[in-house]
Protein backbone atom coordinates (compact mmCIF):
# COMPACT_ATOMS: atom_id res chain seq x y z
CA UNK A 1 0.00 0.00 0.00
CA UNK A 2 1.14 3.93 -0.38
CA UNK A 3 3.62 4.12 2.19
CA UNK A 4 2.81 7.29 3.88
CA UNK A 5 -0.88 5.83 3.79
CA UNK A 6 -0.28 3.02 5.55
CA UNK A 7 2.04 5.09 8.37
CA UNK A 8 -0.76 7.26 8.97
CA UNK A 9 -3.61 4.67 9.51
CA UNK A 10 -1.22 2.06 11.62
CA UNK A 11 0.06 5.01 13.74
CA UNK A 12 -3.76 5.52 14.08
CA UNK A 13 -4.65 1.89 15.04
CA UNK A 14 -1.62 1.35 17.55
CA UNK A 15 -2.63 4.98 19.05
CA UNK A 16 -5.86 3.44 19.70
CA UNK A 17 -4.39 -0.02 20.80
CA UNK A 18 -2.05 2.09 23.14
CA UNK A 19 -5.06 3.89 24.69
CA UNK A 20 -6.75 0.28 25.57
CA UNK A 21 -4.03 -1.32 27.26
CA UNK A 22 -4.28 -4.44 25.23
CA UNK A 23 -1.83 -7.03 25.91
CA UNK A 24 1.83 -6.09 23.53
CA UNK A 25 1.59 -9.07 21.81
CA UNK A 26 -1.04 -8.63 18.99
CA UNK A 27 0.25 -4.82 18.81
CA UNK A 28 3.83 -5.64 18.06
CA UNK A 29 2.56 -7.89 15.47
CA UNK A 30 0.81 -5.70 13.94
CA UNK A 31 3.42 -3.15 13.76
CA UNK A 32 6.02 -5.26 12.08
CA UNK A 33 3.90 -6.44 9.41
CA UNK A 34 3.16 -2.60 8.44
CA UNK A 35 6.43 -0.54 8.90
CA UNK A 36 7.81 -0.11 6.09
CA UNK A 37 11.96 -1.30 6.33
CA UNK A 38 14.30 1.08 7.07
CA UNK A 39 11.85 3.82 8.18
CA UNK A 40 12.45 5.98 11.54
CA UNK A 41 9.95 8.38 13.00
CA UNK A 42 9.88 11.19 14.60
CA UNK A 43 7.39 12.81 16.70
CA UNK A 44 6.90 16.61 16.98
CA UNK A 45 4.67 18.59 19.43
CA UNK A 46 5.96 21.90 20.59
CA UNK A 47 9.02 21.78 21.95
CA UNK A 48 8.74 17.96 22.82
CA UNK A 49 10.20 15.23 19.76
CA UNK A 50 10.54 11.90 20.05
CA UNK A 51 12.17 9.91 17.86
CA UNK A 52 10.96 5.58 17.08
CA UNK A 53 7.62 4.36 17.36
CA UNK A 54 7.50 3.77 21.12
CA UNK A 55 7.62 7.87 21.19
CA UNK A 56 3.87 7.91 19.99
CA UNK A 57 2.82 5.34 23.23
CA UNK A 58 5.03 7.89 25.10
CA UNK A 59 3.43 11.12 23.66
CA UNK A 60 -0.24 9.34 23.74
CA UNK A 61 0.30 8.76 27.49
CA UNK A 62 1.56 12.32 28.11
CA UNK A 63 -1.24 13.58 26.86
CA UNK A 64 -3.70 11.50 28.07
CA UNK A 65 -4.88 10.96 24.32
CA UNK A 66 -8.49 9.10 24.45
CA UNK A 67 -8.57 8.00 21.08
CA UNK A 68 -7.45 9.07 17.39
CA UNK A 69 -9.01 8.82 13.95
CA UNK A 70 -7.85 9.47 10.62
CA UNK A 71 -8.47 12.15 8.03
CA UNK A 72 -7.16 11.52 4.43
CA UNK A 73 -7.83 14.19 1.63
CA UNK A 74 -6.98 12.47 -1.46
CA UNK A 75 -5.08 13.96 -4.62
CA UNK A 76 -7.07 15.39 -7.41
CA UNK A 77 -6.02 13.07 -9.87
CA UNK A 78 -5.35 8.97 -9.31
CA UNK A 79 -2.21 9.47 -11.39
CA UNK A 80 -0.65 11.68 -8.61
CA UNK A 81 -0.62 9.10 -6.04
CA UNK A 82 2.60 8.00 -6.77
CA UNK A 83 4.02 11.01 -5.15
CA UNK A 84 5.61 10.72 -1.72
CA UNK A 85 2.91 13.14 0.15
CA UNK A 86 0.52 13.14 -2.32
CA UNK A 87 -2.24 12.64 0.33
CA UNK A 88 -2.90 15.07 2.57
CA UNK A 89 -3.63 12.99 5.85
CA UNK A 90 -4.27 14.00 9.39
CA UNK A 91 -4.11 12.01 12.69
CA UNK A 92 -6.53 13.65 15.41
CA UNK A 93 -6.59 12.75 18.88
CA UNK A 94 -9.14 13.65 22.02
CA UNK A 95 -8.00 14.78 25.10
CA UNK A 96 -10.12 16.18 27.81
CA UNK A 97 -10.25 19.57 26.59
CA UNK A 98 -9.92 19.85 22.73
CA UNK A 99 -7.44 17.90 20.91
CA UNK A 100 -4.40 17.17 19.08
CA UNK A 101 -3.66 17.00 15.38
CA UNK A 102 -1.11 15.47 13.55
CA UNK A 103 0.19 16.08 10.24
CA UNK A 104 2.10 12.90 8.50
CA UNK A 105 4.65 12.98 5.92
CA UNK A 106 7.64 11.76 4.59
CA UNK A 107 10.74 13.49 3.75
CA UNK A 108 14.67 11.56 2.52
CA UNK A 109 17.20 11.20 5.31
CA UNK A 110 19.96 12.34 3.21
CA UNK A 111 22.43 12.43 5.80
CA UNK A 112 22.18 8.59 7.01
CA UNK A 113 22.16 6.32 3.90
CA UNK A 114 20.96 3.40 6.20
CA UNK A 115 17.83 5.55 6.74
CA UNK A 116 15.44 5.70 3.15
CA UNK A 117 12.81 7.88 4.94
CA UNK A 118 11.58 9.85 7.66
CA UNK A 119 7.79 9.95 8.19
CA UNK A 120 7.14 12.62 10.08
CA UNK A 121 4.61 13.42 12.62
CA UNK A 122 4.04 17.24 13.30
CA UNK A 123 1.62 17.72 16.20
CA UNK A 124 -0.46 20.92 17.30
CA UNK A 125 -2.94 21.51 19.95
CA UNK A 126 -6.56 22.45 18.94
CA UNK A 127 -8.88 23.90 20.94
CA UNK A 128 -11.77 22.40 18.67
CA UNK A 129 -11.32 18.89 17.26
CA UNK A 130 -12.56 18.05 13.50
CA UNK A 131 -15.97 16.08 13.40
CA UNK A 132 -15.23 12.61 13.77
CA UNK A 133 -16.30 11.11 10.23
CA UNK A 134 -19.32 8.22 10.48
CA UNK A 135 -18.57 4.86 9.95
CA UNK A 136 -20.10 2.49 8.47
CA UNK A 137 -18.43 -0.74 7.58
CA UNK A 138 -21.08 -2.83 5.88
CA UNK A 139 -21.07 0.41 3.49
CA UNK A 140 -17.40 0.65 2.92
CA UNK A 141 -17.15 -3.03 2.15
CA UNK A 142 -19.86 -2.94 -0.64
CA UNK A 143 -18.43 -0.37 -2.08
CA UNK A 144 -14.47 -1.37 -1.82
CA UNK A 145 -16.16 -5.16 -3.39
CA UNK A 146 -18.03 -3.42 -6.15
CA UNK A 147 -15.18 -1.17 -7.36
CA UNK A 148 -12.59 -4.35 -6.96
CA UNK A 149 -15.45 -6.18 -9.38
CA UNK A 150 -15.17 -3.15 -11.94
CA UNK A 151 -11.62 -3.11 -12.07
CA UNK A 152 -10.99 -6.70 -12.42
CA UNK A 153 -13.76 -6.71 -15.51
CA UNK A 154 -11.69 -3.91 -16.94
CA UNK A 155 -8.72 -6.00 -16.71
CA UNK A 156 -10.10 -9.06 -18.31
CA UNK A 157 -11.98 -7.25 -21.38
CA UNK A 158 -8.50 -5.38 -21.51
CA UNK A 159 -6.57 -8.02 -21.70
CA UNK A 160 -4.34 -7.37 -19.17
CA UNK A 161 -5.45 -10.28 -16.68
CA UNK A 162 -2.40 -10.67 -14.91
CA UNK A 163 -0.96 -9.42 -12.63
CA UNK A 164 -4.10 -7.15 -11.85
CA UNK A 165 -6.79 -9.63 -11.07
CA UNK A 166 -4.46 -11.80 -8.57
CA UNK A 167 -4.56 -8.36 -6.19
CA UNK A 168 -8.38 -8.33 -6.83
CA UNK A 169 -9.01 -11.96 -5.84
CA UNK A 170 -6.65 -11.68 -2.92
CA UNK A 171 -8.52 -8.66 -1.41
CA UNK A 172 -12.10 -9.99 -2.32
CA UNK A 173 -11.12 -13.37 -1.27
CA UNK A 174 -9.69 -11.07 2.10
CA UNK A 175 -13.57 -9.51 2.54
CA UNK A 176 -15.32 -12.98 2.52
CA UNK A 177 -12.91 -15.11 4.82
CA UNK A 178 -11.37 -12.62 7.33
CA UNK A 179 -7.15 -11.82 7.62
CA UNK A 180 -6.38 -15.21 7.76
CA UNK A 181 -6.85 -15.00 4.62
CA UNK A 182 -5.01 -12.02 3.67
CA UNK A 183 -1.89 -13.27 5.78
CA UNK A 184 -1.92 -10.07 7.66
CA UNK A 185 -2.61 -10.19 11.22
CA UNK A 186 -5.78 -8.58 12.76
CA UNK A 187 -6.03 -4.87 13.87
CA UNK A 188 -5.26 -5.23 17.58
CA UNK A 189 -8.29 -4.34 19.51
CA UNK A 190 -10.96 -4.08 16.61
CA UNK A 191 -13.74 -6.07 15.14
CA UNK A 192 -13.14 -9.27 12.72
CA UNK A 193 -14.61 -6.62 9.61
CA UNK A 194 -12.89 -3.71 10.37
CA UNK A 195 -9.90 -6.15 10.19
CA UNK A 196 -10.87 -7.85 6.71
CA UNK A 197 -11.11 -3.97 5.18
CA UNK A 198 -8.12 -2.88 6.43
CA UNK A 199 -6.34 -5.86 5.15
CA UNK A 200 -8.32 -6.21 1.69
CA UNK A 201 -7.14 -2.52 1.06
CA UNK A 202 -3.72 -3.56 2.25
CA UNK A 203 -4.11 -6.47 -0.31
CA UNK A 204 -5.92 -4.95 -3.02
CA UNK A 205 -3.68 -1.88 -3.25
CA UNK A 206 -2.45 -1.20 -7.04
CA UNK A 207 -2.37 2.70 -7.35
CA UNK A 208 0.88 4.37 -7.43
CA UNK A 209 4.46 4.03 -9.42
CA UNK A 210 5.28 3.14 -12.73
CA UNK A 211 4.39 -0.32 -12.60
CA UNK A 212 1.03 0.16 -10.65
CA UNK A 213 -2.17 0.03 -12.31
CA UNK A 214 -2.34 3.39 -12.12
CA UNK A 215 0.85 4.00 -14.46
CA UNK A 216 0.67 0.18 -16.55
CA UNK A 217 -2.80 -0.80 -16.67
CA UNK A 218 -5.47 -1.01 -19.46
CA UNK A 219 -4.95 2.89 -20.14
CA UNK A 220 -6.75 3.06 -23.26
CA UNK A 221 -9.64 1.65 -22.37
CA UNK A 222 -12.54 4.60 -22.03
CA UNK A 223 -13.67 3.45 -18.92
CA UNK A 224 -10.26 3.20 -17.14
CA UNK A 225 -10.17 6.39 -15.37
CA UNK A 226 -13.62 6.76 -13.93
CA UNK A 227 -12.95 2.45 -12.99
CA UNK A 228 -9.54 3.64 -11.33
CA UNK A 229 -10.85 7.48 -9.55
CA UNK A 230 -13.76 4.62 -8.10
CA UNK A 231 -11.25 2.18 -6.80
CA UNK A 232 -8.95 4.83 -5.50
CA UNK A 233 -12.42 6.17 -3.52
CA UNK A 234 -13.23 2.97 -2.19
CA UNK A 235 -10.04 2.01 -1.12
CA UNK A 236 -9.39 4.93 0.85
CA UNK A 237 -13.35 4.96 2.41
CA UNK A 238 -12.77 1.57 3.43
CA UNK A 239 -9.75 2.22 5.18
CA UNK A 240 -10.73 5.48 7.06
CA UNK A 241 -14.30 3.47 8.24
CA UNK A 242 -11.79 0.39 9.16
CA UNK A 243 -9.69 2.43 11.44
CA UNK A 244 -11.60 4.95 12.83
CA UNK A 245 -14.64 2.13 13.90
CA UNK A 246 -12.80 1.89 17.55
CA UNK A 247 -12.88 5.96 18.13
CA UNK A 248 -16.95 5.25 18.13
CA UNK A 249 -16.39 2.70 20.96
CA UNK A 250 -13.82 4.42 22.67
CA UNK A 251 -15.83 7.65 22.57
Amino acid sequence: MHGVLNTAASLVVLGNAHVTQLRPGKVVEFAAAHRPPGAEYVFRLGDDLGRGLPAWGQLLDRERVRTCWLEVRPPRHHTDVALPNSFALTIWCAVARGGLSFSVRYHRAEDDPQVPWVALIDGARQHQLARRPLVDLDEARTELSDALTAADDLALYAGQPHPWRRYFAWARKTLRAGTEASGLPALPGYSEEASRLYAAVVRGWVLGGANSWSQAGPLNEPDFTAVTARLLRAYLKALTAAVNSAADRLG
